[in-house]
């Protein structure tokens, strides 16, 4: 697996975990004392900055009643997996120096603090 596949995997994995943990109400601490983590440390999880151990995302799905395969599959809208956007965003930074790849990053971030704050 590449660098860029497990930054992927780790965004998709954050953002359905956060998606999940918010549809349950739960709050980063309530998620962080399952999988005995600080609540940080969830943040980071759930932000795609950090990854997490298989036995943690298997509490976290055991939690949620879901599979693992469920935390870490980018589905569409209607709930099917669409790996289409994932393997084009894929090819498109695989050939990114590391210089390129942080002007990426950072620019992503912006944008989701744009979003946010909208």
């Amino acid at each position: 697996m590449t660098e860029t596949e497990k930054r992927t995997l780790m965004m998709i994995t954050g953002s359905n975990i956060r998606k999940e943990r918010k549809q349950r109400n739960m709050t980063l601490a309530d998620l962080a004392e399952i999988t005995d983590v600080t609540a940080g440390f969830m943040g980071l999880v759930e932000r795609g900055c950090r990854g997490m151990a298989a036995g943690k995302l298997i509490k976290i799905a055991e939690a949620f009643e879901l599979t693992i395969n469920d935390l870490v599959t980018e589905k569409k809208s209607d709930g099917e997996v669409d790996y289409s956007q994932q393997k084009a965003l894929n090819t498109a930074v695989s050939v990114l120096n590391e210089k390129e790849m942080e002007y990426i990053i950072s620019i992503a971030k912006a944008l989701r603090k744009m979003r946010v704050g909208s």
